[in-house]
């Protein structure tokens, strides 16, 4: 940006010596109602896997800044029936964004709150989904009578039955193998 700076003097505009001056601007400080969350992992996750989004820091005016700023905390806790509760890690990439890394092990609702003593960001709170992780064959269960019996011949049963249930390391049920 250029500065002009004059001075009205006797009835006639003048310009200070070195007119226009070189100017940068730069935002202002953290807003954390104008800032906002971005990534996939804000929105979905896998049981297990670190998961990362950013935050992008924007002052009072809108203006997006390019330098480090902001105090930041997060919870991501489980809608009932989980309790389980877990707190984000913030990297301040000194850029004005920054990092947030987290890992859920159980699969199901969660809440992501993104906060100061300021208030919330602007897309906080975020409900993220945590889907169960690849199946574990190890942890597998099976259930039914054809487990512990059966028959041969004329009296044997048309069937019987065994469910097997798919689950995976942290022993999430899965709704497919």
């Amino acid at each position: 940006y250029s500065l002009y700076v004059s001075v009205l003097a006797e009835g006639e505009t003048k310009y200070l010596d070195g007119s226009p001056f070189d100017m940068t601007l730069m935002p202002g400080i953290t807003d954390i109602a104008r800032s906002v969350a971005s990534g996939d992992a804000y929105n979905v996750a896998t049981a297990g896997k670190s998961m990362m989004f950013s935050v992008q820091t924007i002052d009072r005016f809108g203006n997006i800044r390019s330098s480090n700023g902001g105090d930041f905390t997060a919870s991501l806790k489980g809608y009932a029936p989980l309790t389980s509760m877990y707190s984000p890690a913030f990297e301040d990439l000194n850029n004005g964004k920054f990092s947030v890394t987290y890992s859920a092990t159980a699969s199901g609702q969660y809440v992501m709150t993104i906060f100061n003593v300021d208030g919330t960001l602007q897309n906080s709170p975020r409900n993220i989904t945590v889907f169960a992780a690849v199946s574990d064959p190890e942890k597998f269960s099976a259930l039914g009578d054809g487990l512990n019996f059966s028959r041969v011949g004329d009296e044997a049963p048309f069937y019987q039955s065994v469910v097997v249930q798919a689950k995976d390391r942290f022993f999430n049920l899965k709704t497919k193998g």
